[in-house]
């Protein structure tokens, strides 16, 4: 029986004409898997990925529970000054990969497109635009965003402003790392610290700041001790929990939740033995509740599923000392918004790092900067010597996904590094 696809059923029957009972289903779906996961966890899963699952479970139900006290967010904003102003991040790419593992997202996806979205737009962010359309979710407090990296940032989060009359703030990053850029960026971090006190009617307390950049710099050092591990250590692990792990290197960045988690993913990595398996990096998205993308690394014994490049553009040090200006230079300096010359030299180093057999990139259905420079990502790898393939797919909506065809590319590949002594 499954689960999922019953309550994803059951969500989707309702949601045009009850949606405050699909909401509570929601709710109601999500708490039963909070409770089942902190009562009975799955055996297969180390300690640390124990506790990032409870995490996201908890963080989801925070959005819904009280979404009068969340913002909607992209998954580059530096949520380090949301949380000092105790706020709720809710992610796009978060909050619709969970409604995907639920089965949920095929009637927002079909809303969405019934209010004009193309069938080009990016799924993560249109699964997000019919949640609200449909009432799905209720309207957050704020809506704030930068314009890295997705060319759909602002017109969804606009529409969405727009649609719930909500304040809205949109953080400007240069395209390009010249110290005046750092001092733009800083100013507006300003702004947006103002927008959020005025908004909300209290002061943001320095406290509370030099609290979530110390929860960063410590998730940074034990992610640093966690990737020296990995670099001749075999760590289990899946697509979804890799993307679980997304919400923890961006949106709840800054919590001691993080901090903890990259703590015991260290810890984790220390003790993990050392094999001969081949090592897959991907780029820059995983594609959620495939089998066939897990049964290669899950059951097979030969290959060990790396970290996406997705976990290396925010874990920076922060200087406690000029937080704002800090901030800003790790927006200023994210390699996915360089040119794609750039972002190859920073995928070149991490698949050096961590050993990489092979890199896949995979071009996320409606994701213009995947699908751009795919190609010249994997000649600039292909040339140092590294394989890379590129799959077309869907991390988000299952009608854009083939896994017949996407498995066998998958297997292919995997073939070849086999044989690559």
């Amino acid at each position: 029986m499954d689960i999922a696809k019953i309550f994803g059923n059951i969500v989707t029957e309702n949601l045009g004409e009850r949606p405050g009972f699909a909401r509570r289903m929601v709710r109601i779906g999500c708490a039963a898997q909070h409770i089942k996961q902190e009562l009975f966890p799955e055996p297969s899963l180390l300690p640390s990925q124990r506790y990032l699952v409870r995490i996201c479970l908890r963080y989801i139900r925070k959005l819904l529970a009280a979404p009068g006290k969340s913002a909607l967010v992209n998954l580059f904003m530096p949520c380090e000054l949301l949380h000092a102003m105790n706020v709720n991040p809710m992610c796009t790419e978060g909050f619709s990969g969970f409604l995907s593992i639920g089965n949920c997202e095929s009637a927002c996806l079909q809303k969405a497109e019934e209010m004009g979205v193309p069938d080009t737009y990016c799924s993560f962010h249109k699964t997000l635009l019919g949640a609200a359309y449909t009432g799905l979710i209720k309207p957050p407090r704020f809506v704030a965003s930068t314009n890295i990296v997705c060319d759909a940032n602002y017109s969804t989060f606009n529409a969405i402003a727009n649609h719930y009359s909500v304040p809205k703030f949109l953080i400007d990053v240069p395209d390009d790392a010249h110290e005046s850029c750092v001092a733009y960026v800083t100013e507006q971090l300003s702004g947006f610290v103002a927008f959020m006190e005025d908004l909300l009617g209290r002061k943001m307390q320095p406290e509370r700041l030099t609290a979530a950049i110390s929860n960063t710099n410590r998730a940074v050092a034990s992610n640093e001790r966690f990737l020296t591990a990995l670099e001749t250590r075999y760590m289990p692990t899946t697509a979804t929990n890799e993307m679980n792990k997304v919400l923890m290197s961006h949106i709840l960045l800054g919590t001691n939740e993080a901090a903890e988690f990259y703590e015991r993913l260290a810890n984790d990595a220390k003790g993990g033995e050392i094999t001969a398996r081949k090592r897959i990096l991907w780029s820059p998205v995983m594609p959620y509740g495939l089998k066939s993308m897990d049964e290669p690394f899950i059951s097979s014994g030969s290959f060990q599923l790396l970290p996406t490049d997705l976990h290396f553009d925010a874990m920076t040090e922060l200087d406690a000392q000029s937080p704002l200006e800090s901030l800003a230079k790790r927006l200023v300096n994210n390699h996915f918004y360089r040119k794609t010359d750039k972002r190859a030299d920073v995928l070149l180093r991490i698949a050096k790092r961590l050993r990489a057999d092979g890199v896949v990139l995979f071009c996320h259905w409606g994701c213009k900067t995947a699908g751009g420079s795919a190609y010249m990502l994997r000649d600039a790898l292909q040339g140092e010597g590294i394989p890379a393939v590129v799959l077309d797919g869907d991390a988000c909506d299952r009608r854009n996904m083939s896994e017949g065809q996407f498995s066998t590319r998958l297997q292919a590949f995997f073939e070849i590094l086999e044989g690559v002594a």
